[in-house]
């Protein structure tokens, strides 16, 4: 129904503004920096995933334990570490590009989208909001238009504007503030789309190895 990706957020006012994964292992970064818990929240199972894509699994878990002496502990909420970055508490988490653009946005917030580079390049994942009809749903008729209703063109043309996000229909390109915000967060991007049957295939296995190394 709408188009989102993993994010990363820093805090405005960090200098030097970190750029890299690598970067965060230092003694710089000393609790000053979470992500939530992968196998918890989705956009922390989204930060094990892209490491495992960009640096390969065993190296993902290494980068991970070697991060664990900076990383303030496990959140279940992604949501949280949001305000935490903008007063300072934090000088890195992750996020997604919907979630934080709303919040930049609402609240003004200070912290800003980023992605950190891993061998020169920027690489993200898609986090789509997805829609389905229960099976044997008692209004399945009404069900149908909705999702229908949903998926026209003139409601995705304003997904950016109500939602933060970005249309998921190839004939619609959306305009305004909003659009050109999400845009330019995703500008010179990689974008990985994973084969999400061999993730879920994977998954449990994933985190249970995730969380031997990193003992959490």
């Amino acid at each position: 129904m709408v188009n989102n990706y993993f994010a990363m957020i820093r805090n405005t006012a960090a200098q030097p503004k970190p750029a890299d994964w690598a970067e965060f292992t230092g003694p710089a970064f000393a609790q000053k920096i979470q992500y939530s818990t992968p196998g918890k929240a989705g956009d922390g199972t989204a930060l094990l995933l892209l490491l495992q894509h960009v640096m390969g699994k065993e190296a993902a878990l290494k980068y991970l334990a070697d991060l664990q002496p900076n990383n303030v502990g496990p959140s279940t909420s992604t949501g949280k570490l949001g305000p935490k970055t903008s007063k300072g508490e934090l000088t890195v988490a992750n996020s997604d590009v919907q979630m934080a653009l709303a919040a930049i946005a609402a609240d003004k917030v200070a912290y800003e989208v980023f992605y950190p580079t891993w061998g020169g390049k920027r690489t993200t994942l898609p986090l789509p909001y997805y829609m389905g009809l229960a099976d044997k749903a008692p209004h399945a008729a009404n069900g149908k238009k909705l999702m229908e209703h949903l998926l026209s063109k003139d409601v995705q043309q304003n997904v950016p504007a109500r939602a933060w996000g970005a249309p998921v229909r190839s004939d619609v390109t959306a305009s305004g503030p909003e659009a050109d915000a999400f845009r330019k967060a995703l500008d010179g991007v990689e974008i990985w789309y994973p084969n999400w049957d061999e993730v879920l295939g994977g998954l449990d296995a994933d985190v249970k190895a995730y969380e031997k190394a990193t003992g959490q």
